[in-house]
């Protein structure tokens, strides 16, 4: 780019180039041929924080669509009838608050692992 350049024309170069190598990271994010030539997703384990509320069961909702594994950590506050088939592991983010995180400490010490940690408290 020369000193001509102005700030609209440089901001747009700088979005195609940023878009392109988003582009090409998505190629990568592919699931990979298995043997027998068929592919595969990686069924994810997902830990969600809060999602009772307005984004977290529309993520869920397709987490689960796309047969993920969904457990939710939060305060309990939902209904029976809000997602059954999803472990919950009631607690509060902040220590102080009733048991605090023990819930999640101890899925962690018994050896519980997630794929994705998903924030939407």
């Amino acid at each position: 780019m020369d000193g001509n350049t102005s700030r609209r024309e440089f901001l747009g170069v700088a979005a195609g180039a940023g878009a392109a190598v988003g582009i090409g990271g998505l190629a990568q994010a592919r699931p990979r041929p298995q043997a027998g030539g068929g592919s595969v997703p990686k069924r994810l384990r997902i830990l969600v924080l809060g999602g009772t509320g307005q984004t977290g069961p529309q993520f869920i909702r397709k987490a689960l669509a796309h047969g993920h594994q969904v457990t939710m950590f939060n305060r309990g506050n939902r209904s029976d009838e809000m997602f059954p088939e999803v472990e919950n592991l009631i607690g509060d983010r902040y220590p102080e608050r009733g048991d605090g995180l023990k819930s999640l400490e101890e899925a962690v010490k018994a050896g519980r692992r997630w794929d994705v940690v998903l924030d939407v408290w």
